[in-house]
């Protein structure tokens, strides 16, 4: 579970990159769920 927030930061940290710099697709609007047991990961739009 150490690595959890880790992961969960990263993620936010790129989102915000992409949105400062004005490139690519950001995921506002969606839902990213992630299972970090076998890194499947599902994009919902909300």
């Amino acid at each position: 579970m150490g690595v959890t927030p880790a992961v969960i930061g990263s993620i936010e940290a790129n989102e915000t990159l992409k949105i400062i710099c004005g490139f690519g697709e950001v995921l506002a609007g969606k839902l990213w769920t992630i299972d970090l047991r076998t890194l499947e990961t599902n994009k919902f739009s909300l």
